[in-house]
């Protein structure tokens, strides 16, 4: 319920933005994306949502049963065969995934540990585990795969998808863990990964192109857990520090007299 509450409204805003996108292009004469395009999309548009919600609710199904199977096509097993527009398409969703691991290392491995857990699994792969960023951009692709767009436009989706769904799959894991941890689910859990958090570029030139990559203004590796010892070491460290810009600020002033 947590995950469907988040993930849900973030792909019908992605799906707005596509919307808007096509749009734009078309009115700019793109043959790619035109009117066609932006008519299929509305068309298809409620339905690539249930279906997106039925493939999620499926996999939390899975859990309690390998007998429901759901099957979510990630499509990754022999990529020599795939046509060049579905290996642009499978690599947009590994670029998905890969990037909401990154954004959220910490949150889905507890979070994915402590689902295993409660299945009574020692490990779930990603493909079989609802709460993974990667299952997510499978499921859309899933999704997808019964609509009539054109691979560009499913490409579009991905990314604005992957914008969206980054916003909001923080609060998502953080949610989830905290109610296994209130339901005595590996309360000592702590995570072992790092998140690489990107700084994203202006949101507007983001919306307006999904091909424009974010702007690269420095990449911060985060600890995800900090001891007492190191909290007190670096108030230290930055008591220090101050010291000495003060000291360095006397000895200014005095060369200046």
């Amino acid at each position: 319920k947590q995950m469907l509450e988040r993930v849900l409204p973030a792909l019908d805003r992605a799906l707005g933005k596509v919307d808007d996108f096509i749009f734009d292009r078309s009115q700019q004469g793109d043959e790619e994306f035109g009117l066609m395009a932006l008519r299929e999309l509305r068309r298809q548009r409620g339905q690539i949502a249930r279906r997106y919600e039925e493939v999620v609710q499926a996999g939390f199904r899975n859990l309690r049963s390998a007998s429901e199977w759901f099957p979510v096509d990630g499509r990754s097993s022999d990529l020599s065969l795939l046509s060049e527009q579905e290996l642009e398409e499978q690599l947009a969703v590994e670029q998905l995934g890969d990037a909401l691991v990154r954004l959220h290392g910490p949150g889905v491995e507890m979070a994915s540990k402590r689902i295993a857990h409660v299945a009574g699994r020692e490990d779930l792969q990603a493909q079989d585990n609802p709460l993974a960023p990667a299952f997510l951009a499978a499921a859309l692709r899933t999704a997808l795969a019964q609509s009539e767009l054109e691979a560009g436009v499913r490409i579009v989706v991905f990314k604005f998808f992957e914008r969206e769904l980054g916003a909001v799959l923080g609060a998502a894991y953080e949610r989830a863990n905290t109610l296994m941890i209130a339901a005595g689910v590996l309360p000592e859990l702590r995570a072992t990964v790092k998140v690489s958090q990107q700084v994203p570029g202006p949101a507007g030139a983001q919306a307006q192109d999904p091909h424009a990559p974010v702007a690269p203004h420095g990449q911060v590796q985060l600890p995800a857990q900090v001891s007492a010892v190191d909290q007190a070491m670096f108030g230290n460290l930055l008591g220090l520090l101050q010291g000495w810009r003060t000291a360095m600020g006397g000895i200014q002033a005095d060369a200046d007299c």
